[in-house]
């Protein structure tokens, strides 16, 4: 019996040796692919020369590594083991938090300032988009306004692990430019205050636990605002946009799951109820449509696929990080810096510079 029990487990020992390459070989089991930006290396093509300097050898290596069978389930099953028994995110920059709210450190290095660029650095900065606020809104009737975004590690500093809220010791990099902008008398709209008012009263998550981003229920808060301040300041009416209805699901969807996806773990996980507004427009009014200029980076996203640019602004102009061009991205690739920069500016009545906490150490992208 013990025989028999030895020779199962040798034949077994050999049957997961050699599944990987038969799956390697014929695929006959379909995998599901990792989340995130890979490079999968290719067949490195033999030739004589490349045998001889080891740069075919390395090549295979590299493809056999990457492409060998089973090799996402493995990874998967890596990451899920590290998270459940150990608390760790397998994915570039992501961190878990208490009640496994997930974040990305880069927003944690700011709410502890250590991206903080200097007093000088943002007093410079400031002076100069107060000048051309001015310029613009003297010269050309344009309003360029500064948005500051929330940042989940600001809003849900109580699940920050510990290691790192003790190392908190004063202003984030956020509230520093607040300050600033509000000395030099900088047209800005401060959104994370506006969150934090509405926190404790939201009856949905504001951030959802395994996101980055507001949450897309947040989001309609955000675009409800930045669409009231266009009517207060131009002095017009915009199309009205309605909630007709909210979906609530204890499953993510759309960004409010982005950083659980680049995770990529064996099992699903169910978190919060969350909600997802039903949006409509009033189409059939004869409501002012501005043309509205967005510099902004990612959190901007969940409002330019709401429709709500499309259906109430007369353009749908996002300058995702002062580089890209969307929408016209998605026809060709299209660049800031391509354009007759001061002819597209000049078009405009409304332009927001919208700014999360993770990226205002950059400021302005060099808009």
């Amino acid at each position: 019996m013990k025989r028999l029990i030895l020779h199962i487990a040798f034949w077994l020992i050999i049957l997961l040796m050699i599944l990987p390459a038969v799956q390697l070989q014929f695929r006959f089991i379909e995998e599901k692919p990792l989340n995130g930006a890979f490079t999968v290396s290719e067949k490195p093509a033999f030739t004589k020369a490349k045998w001889m300097t080891g740069e075919f050898q390395n090549g295979l290596e590299k493809y056999l590594k990457d492409n060998s069978g089973f090799r996402n389930f493995l990874v998967r099953l890596q990451n899920q083991v590290d998270f459940t028994f150990f608390r760790k995110a397998n994915a570039e920059g992501a961190t878990v938090g208490k009640h496994k709210q997930l974040y990305e450190y880069d927003y944690i290095r700011s709410w502890l300032a250590i991206d903080y660029p200097g007093d000088r650095f943002v007093q410079t900065k400031l002076q100069r988009l107060r000048y051309v606020q001015r310029y613009l809104k003297q010269e050309k009737g344009i309003d360029l306004v500064l948005v500051f975004e929330p940042g989940k590690a600001s809003f849900y500093p109580e699940y920050i692990p510990a290691h790192y809220r003790g190392r908190k010791n004063g202003p984030s990099t956020y509230e520093r430019y607040v300050a600033m902008a509000k000395e030099q008398a900088v047209d800005y709209i401060d959104l994370h205050s506006y969150f934090m008012q509405l926190k404790a009263e939201s009856p949905y998550p504001l951030f959802p636990r395994y996101g980055t981003h507001w949450s897309v229920y947040g989001m309609q808060f955000a675009a409800d605002s930045l669409l009231h301040f266009i009517e207060n300041r131009r002095g017009i009416d915009l199309r009205k946009v309605s909630v007709d209805g909210i979906k609530t699901s204890t499953e993510p969807f759309d960004t409010d799951d982005d950083v659980l996806k680049t995770m990529n773990l064996l099992l699903p996980l169910k978190g919060e109820e969350l909600a997802y507004p039903q949006l409509s427009f009033d189409t059939l009014s004869h409501a002012y449509e501005p043309m509205v200029l967005v510099v902004a980076d990612s959190y901007y996203w969940n409002i330019f696929n709401s429709g709500i640019p499309e259906k109430v602004f007369a353009n749908q102009a996002f300058w995702y990080f002062n580089s890209l061009v969307y929408p016209d991205h998605y026809l060709k690739p299209t660049y800031t810096k391509d354009l007759d920069f001061q002819k597209e500016v000049e078009k405009q009545e409304i332009i927001f510079l919208m700014i999360t906490e993770r990226f205002v150490h950059k400021f302005d992208w060099r808009f």
